[in-house]
């Protein structure tokens, strides 16, 4: 599978609008995408270090659900949360955009908040 930047943004902003820290968000909370998609996106921002994740995987399936957002994962989101920075972003990488590392796209995404701040 492949890393699908617009989505991690996506899982990003709807882990940040759950109401419950104590609570669960489940694959099934993105009906468009496959839970499949959805599992393997929280595996690798868990990897990151953006998510925190509980693991119920067994023999029958995959099965993660996300516990909260991390440090890390709220400072991407606020780098990203802004749609014109994104979009802009998105202008300045091209057709290179999902393959960027994630990395220099918070640095750029931080470096255009902050030209934001100073028009």
């Amino acid at each position: 599978m492949k890393r699908d930047t617009e989505l991690v943004r996506t899982i990003l902003l709807k882990i940040e609008e759950k109401d419950d820290t104590n609570g669960w968000l489940s694959a099934d909370a993105f009906s468009e995408h496959s839970k499949e998609l959805i599992c393997y996106h929280y595996k690798i921002l868990s990897q990151a270090g953006y998510i925190e994740v509980v693991d119920l995987s067994s023999k029958g399936g995959v099965d993660i659900q996300v516990k909260n957002l991390t440090w890390e994962g709220h400072e991407f989101l606020d780098a990203s949360r802004n749609i014109s920075v994104w979009q802009k972003a998105k202008k300045k990488f091209g057709s290179e955009f999902k393959t960027i590392p994630f990395q220099i796209l918070k640095e750029v995404l931080i470096e255009l908040n902050s030209q934001r701040s100073t028009d």
